[in-house]
């Protein structure tokens, strides 16, 4: 059975994690602010796989991470820049699609952020 918990903590979020997922517009995610928290090893691949990352319906780039980062594999959703009355900064149907095809491990906890670039 799926399980959500809610932190605020990288920490938290890590702890015992297979698989990171992170999702944000395509500028957060090459500006790399999303992944300033990050362990040393985890921020390096993020921004690397950030300039690969594209926004689209349901896009993802993923990498598999080196021995000792503690997590094993790592996922970013691409959203659109581009907000508007009917498209919010969350894109929770771009995120929905996207992580359908993220592979769920078998007993891994899959930790998952959103990186807005405000509260609001």
């Amino acid at each position: 059975m799926s399980m959500i918990e809610l932190t605020s903590q990288w920490s938290d979020l890590l702890t015992d994690a297979h698989t990171l997922v992170v999702a944000a517009r395509k500028a957060d995610l090459s500006d790399g602010w999303p992944f300033l928290s990050l362990p040393a090893a985890i921020k390096d691949t993020a921004m690397r796989l950030a300039l690969d990352a594209k926004p689209g319906v349901g896009a993802q780039v993923s990498t598999l991470l080196p021995e000792g980062a503690g997590i094993k594999t790592l996922v970013l959703i691409p959203l659109f820049d581009k907000v508007s009355r009917h498209l919010s900064d969350a894109r929770a149907q771009d995120i929905h699609l996207a992580l359908r095809n993220v592979a769920r491990p078998e007993g891994g906890k899959v930790a998952i952020t959103v990186a807005l670039p405000t509260e609001s």
